[in-house]
């Protein structure tokens, strides 16, 4: 049983906006949205067939049904990609602003540098330090925003549009609706599928029309195939509630993130006061708002974790809760 009843997460980079588009795009989203198109007409018709058999019904039923199960499957994976492109350059544009916070901290140390070399009390090995850091600080920030520019680039050709970071997405679910999408996963309908054709068999071949040996076998074969449904129930099960376990993990740091992120900016509002009163220089609170700068980026990381695991949830229970997978 998932012990977990409700879960939800909150981010700071949302697919939803170019979710339609990425689906649009996905060839193989569209392969699976034609197949489920074409199982559910070849159903129609078996079923206004009058001289269809139970096996032709059965098997156009299970074809609609594991063509809506692949095409779920399909989404989640246009989606995690979009995600992760996303998360990329969330990533590279988080990495920018503290960059750009060391630059000004490296340009205070060189000018400083400066200064005490003048005064006779720095030696030429300081200065030249300081310039190599300022140097460094000044190639992380522009082979950033080179990298930044990159992705952006390549996202903008993958999707047509430029990226969309703004708003959260919000993932919830409960466990019945999870353990309701369960039953219609890739692998268990592809073994309920053998298990049914294999219990269809068998009504056949026990019938007085069959020779005792094909009822035999047939016995035989309906076996295998309940425990490898058996099996396969088992195992889709464990790896949904690893997943909702990861998930949890994922959220605990995300709490301790946010922590540490309220002191810094505590920190920062102490440091400020303080210059304000000149008890401290500048390069201080620019330390001070480098840790902040550096805070949030380690809670960003952390939210992308959690959003990544809400969506290993989904994928283990292949289960879309937007409305265009209804």
């Amino acid at each position: 049983m998932i012990a977990l009843f409700m879960a939800s997460s909150a981010f700071a980079v949302n697919p939803a906006p170019l979710a339609s588009t990425a689906l649009q795009k996905s060839a193989t989203y569209q392969v699976a949205l034609t197949e489920m198109q074409e199982a559910t007409r070849g159903l129609s018709r078996t079923q206004s067939d009058p001289v269809a058999l139970k096996p032709d019904l059965l098997s156009a039923q299970q074809r609609v049904s594991q063509a809506q199960a692949a095409l779920i499957s399909q989404m989640l994976q246009v989606r995690q990609q979009l995600l992760a492109d996303l998360q990329n350059l969330d990533s590279l544009q988080g990495q920018l602003e503290a960059q750009q916070i060391s630059l000004d901290i490296a340009q205070l140390n060189a000018q400083a540098a400066r200064a005490r070399l003048k005064a006779g009390a720095a030696t030429q090995h300081d200065l030249n330090k300081a310039e190599n850091d300022l140097d460094s600080a000044e190639k992380d920030v522009q082979s950033t925003k080179k990298q930044i520019q990159e992705a952006t680039d390549r996202f903008k050709k993958r999707y047509g549009k430029t990226p969309d970071l703004s708003g959260d997405e919000k993932v919830t679910w409960k466990a019945e609706q999870l353990q309701t999408a369960l039953k219609q996963h890739p692998r268990i309908l592809k073994d309920s599928a053998a298990l049914e054709n294999a219990d269809l068999q068998y009504q056949i071949k026990s019938s007085d029309l069959s020779p005792a040996i094909e009822a035999e076998q047939a016995k035989v074969a309906l076996d295998n195939a309940r425990k490898t449904y058996e099996d396969t129930l088992k195992e889709v099960q464990e790896g949904l509630e690893d997943a909702l376990s990861q998930h949890q993990v994922a959220q605990n740091a995300v709490a301790a993130k946010e922590k540490a992120l309220q002191l810094s900016k505590t920190n920062l509002t102490t440091q400020n006061a303080r210059f304000q009163k000149g008890l401290i220089s500048k390069l201080q609170v620019l330390q001070a708002q480098l840790e902040v700068s550096q805070a949030e980026g380690a809670l960003g990381q952390a939210r992308n974790s959690a959003l990544k695991a809400a969506y290993s949830v989904l994928q283990a229970a292949n289960w879309a809760p937007w409305e265009d997978a209804k």
